[in-house]
């Protein structure tokens, strides 16, 4: 599967990132014992919070917001925030239908590969006991911290390579 990144339209793309959110967190709404109303609302409500939130914690240089495109149809998102010496990866997520086809390794490697030309570090944060930590360990990963459920992970990428 070939696949390209584009930048994001937040307008054109909304539809796709929202169902994107919603199957990358069904984890946490699908047991909520809430009327479909109140969850559909609740939904939107955590959706807005999160970009808002992702663009008020990572301001200067402004992150990039960007869709992962296969055929011309959206598939994920790839949102980073990059400094002089740093690739955080703020949010990684593939569709639910393409999940599990190495999507998401060859978006990392091909992030990875360039941070290493340009001799940057990447990190990320994830869930603790989401299943994608075996993919970041896999690629080089390490946990730095741990805190509130939360793993910072990182990679240190050779400075004399």
């Amino acid at each position: 599967m070939c696949f390209n990144l584009r930048t994001e339209n937040f307008l054109k793309d909304e539809s796709f990132l929202l169902q994107l959110f919603i199957e990358a967190r069904a984890h946490i709404f699908g047991p909520m014992p809430l009327a479909p109303s109140q969850k559909e609302m609740l939904i939107h409500q955590q959706f807005h919070t999160q970009r808002f939130s992702y663009q008020a914690m990572f301001t200067e240089p402004a992150p990039k917001f960007q869709i992962l495109e296969s055929d011309g149809k959206p598939i994920g998102r790839l949102y980073t925030h990059e400094t002089s010496d740093r690739v955080h990866i703020i949010d990684i997520a593939i569709s639910e239908g393409e999940r599990g086809k190495g999507v998401g390794s060859r978006v990392l490697c091909r992030l990875l590969k360039k941070a290493q030309k340009q001799k940057k570090m990447v990190s990320l944060t994830v869930e603790k006991g989401r299943p994608a930590i075996r993919l970041y360990k896999r690629l080089g990963f390490d946990v730095a911290s741990e805190e509130n459920g939360l793993l910072q992970m990182q990679v240190r990428l050779s400075r004399d390579e």
